[in-house]
């Protein structure tokens, strides 16, 4: 996986990430400035600076923290039973339950994108961004597969691009869910693309 650039050992660095995560659900990228997010963190504008050097980076850091959460999940998930077939369907639906409990920080990333898609270094962050999502879901599916994982139908690092596009797909939609009733709509689309997933991606060793 690669390397974060941030020291994700240090308490402070942690305090900014969920506090930015609260403010960037609350107000938007657009809406969200650093010095809102130092002073709900308690920390000078300088030292989030040290830490985070703009708001691109922070907001994408944001996004991986909130994955590497579900990651510590799917560990947990790996630890409390046999790996295999059975906890890589439950893997896929407790991601589909953080998505939904953490829509409102999620859906975030839709601004983001229309309001810094053009810059450069935003490229250059989301490229890192997009590189750590596909590691974090490549390390899951070995957790909860285990030797299963060289059975695949198709290799690891394809099923993690393939998740990560259905996953954004179900976000989209979920953007647009106006009511229960059409979230009911987008969990029963999953659950569709769920049943028919898990046994081809096995093969014949299902």
């Amino acid at each position: 996986m690669p390397a974060s650039a941030v020291n994700l050992e240090n308490q402070s660095v942690i305090r900014i990430l969920e506090s930015a995560l609260g403010c960037f659900g609350r107000r938007g990228f657009d809406g969200a400035s650093m010095s809102d997010i130092s002073r709900e963190a308690g920390v000078s504008k300088s030292l989030l600076h040290y830490h985070f050097d703009s708001k691109d980076a922070l907001f994408l850091e944001c996004q991986l923290h909130l994955l590497r959460n579900l990651l510590t999940q799917m560990r947990g998930l790996a630890a409390v039973g046999n790996a295999g077939i059975h906890q890589f369907d439950k893997a896929l639906e407790q991601t589909m339950d953080f998505v939904e409990e953490n829509l409102e920080h999620i859906l975030v990333v839709l601004s983001f994108h229309n309001a810094a898609h053009h810059s450069e270094t935003v490229i250059t962050h989301m490229e890192r961004f997009t590189q750590e999502i596909l590691s974090l879901i490549n390390e899951a599916l070995h957790n909860v597969l285990g030797p299963l994982v060289d059975h695949l139908a198709i290799p690891p690092e394809r099923l993690a691009r393939l998740l990560w596009t259905l996953f954004n797909g179900l976000i989209v939609d979920l953007a647009f869910a106006t009511n229960q009733d059409a979230r009911a709509r987008v969990r029963e689309t999953f659950d569709d693309v769920r049943a028919l997933l898990t046994p081809v991606i096995l093969g014949e060793t299902n």
